[in-house]
């Protein structure tokens, strides 16, 4: 018989399966995975950690800091108060001592002259130089000026020496909003250390000088 009628005893090539450790092909590519996973928990864990143990030192440097300066006033609260028992002042002294030293520091103090203040009428002067109510009045250092703004928005300067007025701004209705004068009430006024210029705020609120 002829040799092409004869089949072939040798078969396609068959396929060489290769078991990994009983894991199947998704198996295999779910433990590669688990492992990177664990490798990157690792990573991220650590660098959280080196993140919070910074933060912790940098918080207990500003915490010793703190204490320090909170130690240091508390320290220097307890000499005052020795040095002012020391002087025979009592605890109601102190306690006055101490408001008044709290409102110098925050700059409310206020005192109480009006009783210690001699008045003599031979003495006093008195001007008429507002329309309304003045609400602020200003004294130059040398003494020798007063000025005084009044709800008529004007600002009047007074010779002490002369007993009479020597300058005076108004706001004019004819003036526009380029004048010197203020818009409204005038609330506060100072003069300058040399006598020289004179500051004032109001209603508007604008700063004059």
């Amino acid at each position: 018989m002829p040799a092409f009628f004869l089949s072939s005893t040798k078969g396609p090539p068959r396929k060489r399966i290769v078991a990994k450790r009983g894991l199947k092909d998704g198996d295999d590519k779910e433990a590669r995975l688990t492992r990177r996973r664990r490798m990157m928990e690792r990573t991220e864990i650590s660098s959280d950690e080196e993140e919070l143990s910074v933060a912790d030192d940098r918080i207990s440097d500003v915490s010793e800091g703190e204490y320090e300066i909170e130690d240091l006033a508390r320290l220097k609260a307890k000499e005052y108060l020795q040095k002012l028992h020391e002087a025979g002042k009592t605890e109601e002294e102190i306690g006055e001592t101490l408001k008044e030293d709290a409102a110098t520091k925050a700059g409310t103090l206020r005192r109480q002259l009006a009783d210690l203040a001699e008045l003599r009428d031979e003495e006093e002067v008195s001007h008429r130089g507002h329309r309304f109510t003045p609400l602020c009045v200003a004294i130059s250092p040398c003494g020798k000026y007063v000025v005084s703004c009044g709800k008529e928005s004007s600002i009047v300067k007074y010779d002490i020496t002369l007993r009479k007025i020597v300058g005076t701004i108004k706001r004019t209705k004819t003036g526009g909003e380029d004048q010197k004068a203020h818009h409204g009430h005038i609330y506060a006024v100072a003069i300058s250390s040399d006598g020289k210029y004179i500051a004032s705020g109001g209603y508007d609120a604008v700063l004059k000088f």
